[in-house]
């Protein structure tokens, strides 16, 4: 509303002085215009993490960021208007950096054009570099990093030993050769720190970071192509980047099956509801795409 009324403003300083009547003075049009600049960066942020048809879990670090160097700008507190809701904003986020959501944070790892460097890049430039503070993130990280990835190695591990031994059918030879295949496998995972080979989280991050512009990069589609090359990695991708940084969407699917039920349509099953409620929101996808 503020940014529509600035484009407007000389006419309605000249209509409000033309019919005598009591307008904002330029220093009040300049405050609010600050304000509007100000608040603009929260505004895209909230827009990004409420968005419900694309992951948006990859982005916390950095629109998170983008915050904390808004916040940290020296002239901000030299504006009269803006001084009170200013610092107000500062000593809460302040808080809330110190204790940044741990999931979130790995999920900046499986985008393919940031990876770890973006959340060392962000610690650094926050604590400096070689500070304990910032030593003491990273490993937070890297160790929280590397446990879900053994953990889903090891998951990995287990259901192909499962999928393998659970064909009754399959012939005696073949059955024996999955058998061999499967003890080297075990083999292979037990003594997978004893070897100089490196894993694939190693491979990945220290592969070149993928240049792609914000808007045309599909980061779900990414991990499909690379399934193959970082088949573990991938399976961590898809639940990390499953995780919803607003509670928007869930909120949203409760409107939506509220207004299905009613007092006059209340005896659909469960079923029901759920097939019509996933295809107004896929018939919707499918409009998005097209326009």
């Amino acid at each position: 509303m503020v940014s529509e009324a600035l484009k407007y403003k000389d006419v309605l300083l000249w209509f409000g002085n033309s019919i005598s009547m009591d307008v904002p003075s330029l220093e009040e049009w300049k405050e609010a215009e600050e304000m509007m600049n100000f608040l603009k960066v929260f505004l895209n942020v909230t827009k990004t993490f409420s968005t419900v048809r694309r992951p948006s879990s990859h982005s916390y670090m950095k629109e998170v960021y983008s915050i904390r160097s808004t916040l940290l700008e020296d002239d901000m507190s030299f504006n009269k208007t803006l001084q009170i809701l200013f610092f107000d904003m500062k000593i809460r986020f302040a808080n809330y950096w110190e204790s940044p959501n741990l999931i979130l944070t790995l999920a900046c790892v499986f985008d393919p054009r940031r990876k770890l460097l973006f959340v060392d890049f962000c610690f650094q430039d926050a604590y400096g570099e070689k500070t304990d503070k910032y030593y003491e993130r990273m490993r937070v990280v890297q160790s929280s990093l590397t446990i879900f990835y053994d953990e889903y190695e090891r998951m990995t591990y287990n259901t192909e030993r499962v999928t393998s031994s659970g064909s009754p059918e399959v012939e005696r030879g073949t059955l024996e050769k999955m058998k061999f295949e499967m003890r080297f496998s075990q083999f292979q995972f037990q003594n997978r720190h004893l070897r100089p080979n490196k894993s694939e989280l190693d491979n990945y991050l220290e592969e070149p970071l993928v240049v792609s512009d914000e808007e045309n990069f599909d980061i779900l589609q990414w991990w499909k192509r690379n399934s193959d090359l970082y088949p573990t990695l991938a399976k961590m991708a898809r639940d990390f980047l499953a995780v919803s940084i607003s509670t928007i969407a869930s909120e949203s699917a409760f409107i939506v099956a509220g207004r299905l039920t009613n007092k006059l349509r209340n005896s659909m099953n469960a079923e029901t509801i759920e097939a019509l409620v996933c295809s107004k929101d896929w018939f919707g996808s499918i409009d998005s795409s097209f326009n």
